[in-house]
């Protein structure tokens, strides 16, 4: 596996890198100050690329997982059957050092990514808790929950603070979902 000092320098090299600008501000965590609710809109656009290229990290390990196991399976039924002087099973021998290559790297990005996730957006991949999957179904149920029309106060971005049209104090939501759907 990828030594966890270099994954970590990886890391740091892009958290310096990152341009902050595009999180949203920290007052805007929580619906109605810091006792109410969490926002599931807070930093939704970082939350959405950094957790579509986590899920594809992800999906990647996932794939290469498979690719370990069969060969595997494979090689080991051919020493089985054949012994280990089969051209079947020298051929399976080296697949077997490519495979252990690919699912330590692809284990490599994921963990990059999901480090990534956790320090720009607020939030813990998975809840800290990744199943088989490496966190799949919990980025589906993410996604979900920020696509979930809310009445709450969305956090705005730091420019359109800035503008002069923004209105910082707004109490009301934007649109009201229930008179929309009427």
């Amino acid at each position: 596996m990828a030594d966890s000092n270099i994954t970590e320098t990886i890391v740091d090299l892009f958290i310096d890198n990152y341009n902050v600008e595009a999180l949203d501000d920290d007052k805007f965590r929580h619906i109605n100050g810091d006792q109410g609710l969490p926002n599931p809109r807070f930093n939704m656009g970082v939350k959405y690329e950094l957790g579509g290229l986590t899920d594809s990290a992800a999906y990647s390990l996932n794939q290469k997982r498979g690719w370990l196991f069969r060969v595997q399976t494979t090689q080991q039924a051919e020493l089985e059957a054949n012994g280990n002087e089969s051209t079947k099973f020298q051929r399976l021998s080296m697949d077997l050092v490519k495979a252990e290559a690919a699912f330590e790297n692809a284990h490599m990005f994921y963990q990059v990514f999901v480090d990534l996730y956790n320090a720009l957006t607020g939030d813990i991949w998975c809840g800290g808790h990744a199943e088989d999957d490496n966190g799949r179904r919990w980025w589906v149920e993410q996604k979900e929950a920020m696509r979930t029309p809310t009445n709450a106060y969305v956090a705005p971005t730091k420019k359109a603070i800035a503008s002069k049209g923004h209105a910082m104090h707004r109490q009301q939501p934007l649109y009201n979902f229930k008179q929309l759907s009427n």
